[in-house]
């Protein structure tokens, strides 16, 4: 975002590893684990929540005196924004389901982590600037 002054990417703010499961919708990755559900099951291979949990954490400690002085321009992505905002406000980063989901229906995560719906894309590598 151009227009933000002083930004900068930020490692720990790369979107959730959701490893074997890349590339499936939540309703092809249920076809596969009946009963799955992220916050509860975690994904296959790639990161557990416990994982972008300390990310998390480590960027609200960096970020923690700049908050202090003013105002902070956070951009993630989807369930990485929910942990973030769970830990924000003191809670486990479990809670962070409470936030509705980032994606509407018809979302996929392929492989090297693009995210498409409808012929748009969005190539995770973009994120991390």
């Amino acid at each position: 975002m151009p227009w933000l002054s002083g930004a900068e990417p930020d490692a720990d703010l790369i979107e959730w590893d959701h490893g074997g499961y890349e590339g499936l919708t939540a309703e092809q990755i249920q076809e596969l684990v009946p009963g799955w559900e992220l916050w509860r099951d975690g994904v296959e291979v790639g990161e557990d929540l416990g994982h972008v949990t300390v990310r998390v954490d480590a960027f609200l400690g960096r970020v923690r005196p700049a908050l202090d002085e003013g105002d902070v321009a956070v951009v993630a992505h989807g369930h990485l924004s929910r942990i973030l905002t769970a830990r924000r406000l003191g809670l486990d980063a479990s809670a962070a389901r409470q936030f509705g989901h980032p994606h509407p229906r018809g979302y996929r995560w392929f492989s090297g982590g693009t995210c498409r719906r409808d012929g748009l894309s969005t190539p995770r590598s973009a994120l991390r600037g």
